[in-house]
């Protein structure tokens, strides 16, 4: 958050979110496939640059786990628990996945651009959506709360879903650290390729970023992509041999 701030400095807005550089990645990705969020019509995705300090800050959240989880041995791919019905519980997950990221375009603002940025600059936006938010999240814990409950009822003592299930979970458990690698890799190259790709996307872009930004952009992207990689071999090596002593 606060490179993200320094980043932005003089360029972009003076607040953060994450539902915004969310859809403006989902946009990014969509760009190569001839999808164009941006249309012609003025629209959200029209007057918001596809790459900003938004997008910056989202990727750095996902570098900064994904570093500390690995260097502490807890990086995992985690499933529903066992003592619940995973497919219905996954089910919830998603819709109310939705239904957060509809809330938060209704609501220009997500609990980080309307809470944290809102509330702190005390605008009346923030105030109101702070009022809301309360009421909001006791409503939503209650309802998952219900909905979860209904999911693990659905749960059978002892079927082949359930023997399924172990079997995965066994499998994850047994190739963490290639997992481990291989998210790291993947995450890695998805930074170096958006460095490299930036000139041509910014061409066509809603807002063109100034020449220097988009220069430091290609910079520390390139480097972070190579220094995941080179650290998540490292780190996945030395707990291999680590653990063969």
């Amino acid at each position: 958050m606060v490179a993200s701030f320094i980043f932005a400095a003089g360029h972009f807005f003076n607040y953060l979110g994450v539902t915004t550089p969310v859809g403006l990645f989902t946009e990014y990705l969509l760009y190569p496939f001839g999808v164009n969020l941006a249309h012609n019509d003025i629209n959200w995705y029209s007057t918001t640059p596809i790459i900003s300090a938004f997008t910056f800050f989202i990727l750095m959240i996902i570098i900064g786990a994904f570093i500390y989880t690995s260097l502490t041995g807890t990086f995992e791919i985690k499933l529903p628990s066992k003592t619940t019905n995973r497919v219905a519980e996954i089910i919830i997950a998603f819709a109310g996945g939705i239904i957060l990221a509809i809330g938060a375009r209704i609501a220009q603002g997500c609990s980080v651009g309307g809470f944290w940025s809102g509330l702190t600059g005390l605008s009346i936006f923030g105030v109101i959506f702070t009022i809301g938010m309360i009421p909001g999240t006791i409503a939503g814990y209650y309802t998952y709360v219900n909905l979860s409950s209904w999911a693990s009822s659905l749960k059978k003592s002892k079927n082949v879903s359930s023997d399924s299930s172990s079997k995965i979970d066994n499998a994850l458990s047994k190739y963490r650290n290639i997992l481990n690698l291989v998210f790291g890799v993947v995450i890695g190259l998805i930074l170096i390729g958006i460095s490299l790709e930036l000139p041509g996307l910014n061409a066509n872009a809603a807002q063109t970023l100034k020449t220097q930004v988009l220069a430091q952009y290609q910079t520390v992207l390139l480097a972070w992509g190579i220094f995941v990689i080179i650290i998540s071999f490292l780190i996945v090596g030395i707990r291999s041999y680590v653990l063969r002593r």
